[in-house]
């Protein structure tokens, strides 16, 4: 018996092992790191206030491009809302993640469900820059502003913070003068200068109870004019950064983790019946014999 509870032992531990987490990036798009000249646009995301990493790609190429389309070139993932689609950003990479507690002011422990617009205190901030210049709020959604060639786009997940200043990416939108921190690719200050395409979805509302329970005011959708400057933040210096090799996709290691529970307990069902059925055989045998 000793013997057969070894076997089942090491069967469960075989069973159970945890599976190594996905990445989340598509490296079939985009590169690792700043672009290194005019031909692509250099994306920022900074998870820093969800205790996450930044991390900045290149998506290569000279065509126009919206906002949508150079995260997705890029290699990010992205997930909308069920009211606006993909029209309103809820998670890039899997991130807040629908069981990740948010420690929201005066709701702490709110879970982002993305039905709606998430609330003002927890969402995703986008930011707009030429090369050298500084980071801009964008004041329109991420399909009516058009990407710069040569330029940066940002995205910085901005947690109880003022509307009027969320805080910019921590990366200076200004590429590395050495080759070693650009994009191993194959072969002043913004205005809105017909970037932003006057276009925006629906007038302002509010996100309501969603998720957990958004308590506070929903953000507006993006705004279809220019109503001034938008604000401006600096950059922080001696912030590290990744290509994104190594980030995990929460997603789907949430679903391989919830699909592959009910296979493992199956698994270790099936190892016991056989074994329980080997013993008796064996007693039998002895007791025959």
């Amino acid at each position: 018996m000793r013997r057969a509870a070894l076997a089942v032992a090491a069967t469960v531990a075989v069973v159970l092992a945890p599976v190594a987490p996905a990445s989340a990036i598509d490296d079939s798009q985009g590169a690792p790191g700043f672009c290194p000249d005019d031909n692509g646009v250099t994306v920022v995301v900074d998870m820093g206030a969800l205790g996450g990493d930044v991390i900045v790609r290149c998506a290569p190429g000279s065509q126009q491009r919206d906002g949508l389309e150079a995260l997705e070139a890029a290699g990010f993932e992205i997930s909308g809302t069920t009211r606006f689609g993909d029209g309103a950003v809820c998670r890039i990479e899997g991130r807040p993640a629908a069981d990740e507690g948010l420690a929201v002011d005066g709701n702490d422990g709110y879970q982002e469900a993305c039905v709606d617009m998430p609330p003002a205190s927890a969402y995703w901030s986008y930011w707009g820059a030429d090369n050298g210049g500084d980071w801009s709020y964008s004041q329109w959604g991420l399909k009516n502003r058009d990407a710069v060639n040569g330029g940066f786009e940002g995205w910085s997940f901005s947690m109880n913070e003022s509307r009027s200043s969320p805080s910019a990416p921590r990366i200076a939108p200004v590429r590395p003068e050495s080759d070693d921190s650009g994009a191993d690719l194959p072969d002043d200050e913004p205005t809105t200068d017909g970037r932003d395409k006057g276009n925006g979805p629906g007038p302002s509302h509010d996100a309501g109870d969603q998720g957990n329970g958004g308590s506070d005011e929903g953000l507006p959708m993006p705004k279809k004019r220019d109503t001034g400057p938008a604000p401006t933040a600096g950059s922080q210096d001696g912030v590290e950064w990744t290509g994104g090799e190594n980030t995990a996709d929460v997603s789907a290691a949430a679903d391989e983790s919830s699909s592959g529970a009910p296979w493992a307990a199956a698994g270790v069902i099936g190892v016991l019946g056989v074994l329980i059925a080997a013993t008796a055989v064996r007693r039998r045998t002895r007791r025959n014999g």
